[in-house]
């Protein structure tokens, strides 16, 4: 696999590591080598990369996302980067297209807010992870404009309260173990809105 190099080579990533604390996030996933983990809405490929280095030749990274573009571009930067460890799945809006009981952990950046079958999609990660399986979601918080809005109009808005998706998550069987709201603060960043991060463990019934 070939990574430092082309991880080095991304444009505009290097400011993105520090402002989305990207070691934390590994933290609260529990990546390391040989693990099998899932970026959820994985866009360019920002996580997919990082995530492909953290779990080595022994682990495995499955690349998910609903745009067919995106899906195309992923496949072409795993090419250009030899990406031997990474899976891109072009899963549906209700359905994230993993095998059953192969993940340690799942990773939802910056796309929870998006989902419109929340409860399927849940369902779908919750069968995914293996019992005692992490999800770690990242998302933007609504500013204080809109902070008591309604749940449609802050994902129009491209956010979500936190406390909506704790909400589903415990709907879901999962155990929340770490919510920090906010995760990352604007102020002194890069990043244009605060965001928070939700970890929760997959319960001993998933789906339910």
């Amino acid at each position: 696999m070939l990574f430092a190099g082309t991880l080095a080579a991304q444009e505009g990533e290097t400011g993105r590591e520090r402002w989305q604390r990207v070691p934390d996030v590994f933290a609260a996933l529990g990546v390391g080598p040989g693990v099998h983990v899932a970026d959820i809405g994985a866009g360019g490929g920002f996580f997919t990369a990082r995530l492909a280095q953290a779990v080595g030749n022994d682990g495995r990274v499955f690349a998910v996302d609903i745009d067919a573009g995106v899906i195309g571009r992923l496949r072409e930067r795993a090419e250009r980067e030899q990406w031997s460890n990474v899976e891109i799945i072009h899963s549906r809006p209700d359905d994230p297209r993993l095998p059953h009981g192969a993940l340690d952990a799942a990773l939802i950046v910056n796309t929870y807010h998006e989902f419109t079958a929340v409860e399927a999609m849940l369902r779908g990660l919750a069968r995914a992870l293996k019992p005692g399986g992490r999800l770690v979601i990242v998302d933007q918080v609504p500013p204080p404009s809109r902070i008591r809005d309604e749940r449609t109009a802050q994902e129009r808005a491209h956010e979500l309260g936190s406390w909506f998706a704790v909400r589903d998550l415990v709907g879901a069987g999962f155990r929340i173990v770490c919510l920090e709201d906010p995760f990352i603060v604007a102020a002194g960043t890069d990043a244009r809105d605060d965001w928070w991060l939700l970890a929760a463990v997959r319960g001993a019934e998933p789906g339910r």
